[in-house]
């Protein structure tokens, strides 16, 4: 499991976005607009944030949260709230 070297303050949560697939199990090809994952892996979590641990798998906002590396768009920072669920 990667780690991560930011220390998010307050309730952030860094996480890394998974890619999501580009064809359904049944084989449809997905349009590009579909292409950004909502699901994540939490790599590190700030101070304030209560029930999440690094490596939860969890389910975030559309849209939420700011890129954290300039040349990598699948890591973002995120507020507690703005995670959905996580899974088991």
């Amino acid at each position: 499991m990667k780690s991560c070297e930011l220390k998010p303050r307050n309730d952030f949560v860094i996480i890394e976005l998974w890619p999501n697939e580009s064809k359904t199990k049944g084989g449809i090809l997905l349009p590009e607009s579909n292409k950004k994952s909502q699901k994540a892996t939490v790599r590190a979590v700030g101070p304030k944030v209560t029930d999440l641990k690094i490596g939860n798998i969890v389910l975030i906002q559309q849209f939420s949260g700011e890129q954290v590396f300039g040349d990598n768009d699948n890591w973002r920072a995120v507020r507690e709230d703005s995670i959905v669920c996580t899974f088991d």
